[in-house]
């Protein structure tokens, strides 16, 4: 009874350490997995996958298709010295999640905040005549000046658009 009490425990516990080690990543999504907490350059792509249990564990998963980040409205003062309200929409994506993991504690606040700023530097470096009428070409700017630095990030801007352009009263 003893020994039969014995092999049902070891039964299970292999069963649990069979089970442990599946792993599912979803479509368009990608994992990242760490060998005894570090990162040796395992990326899972969707579908079914073995890990080594106890060793080997998802550190991360997230999507590689492309988002949408609402920026809000940032007050500006153009270089004629008007009180404007700029918002705008970027269409990005992760391209190198190792990267987005590991150099960035939140890609999406990280993404705002560095738009915000950017949307500052290239509203107040024109008028508001030039402002309105370059939406296109300071779209551009935008997307180039946030990929110098998401690059880092292992994120890619591929479209930024200004939404609202508000004069303020």
């Amino acid at each position: 009874m003893g020994s039969l009490i014995g092999w049902l425990v070891c039964l299970i516990l292999v069963g649990y350490l069979c089970l442990s080690g599946v792993t599912i990543v979803e479509s368009g999504n990608q994992a990242i997995v760490e060998l005894l907490g570090k990162y040796n350059g395992k990326k899972l792509n969707p579908g079914f996958h073995f890990i080594i249990p106890v060793c080997e564990r998802v550190a991360y998963q997230y999507t590689l298709r492309e988002q949408i980040l609402d920026i809000p409205a940032q007050s500006c003062i153009s270089r004629d010295r008007i009180s404007i309200t700029v918002d705008a929409i970027i269409f990005w994506q992760v391209i190198a999640l190792e990267q987005a993991y590991y150099n960035v504690e939140n890609i999406q606040d990280a993404m705002v905040h560095l738009s915000l700023t950017q949307i500052r530097i290239e509203v107040e470096a024109r008028q508001l005549d030039e402002t309105l009428t370059q939406r296109t070409q300071i779209g551009e700017l935008l997307r180039d000046n946030i990929n110098r630095t998401a690059n880092a990030w292992g994120i890619k801007a591929n479209q930024v658009e200004l939404r609202n352009i508000n004069r303020v009263s």
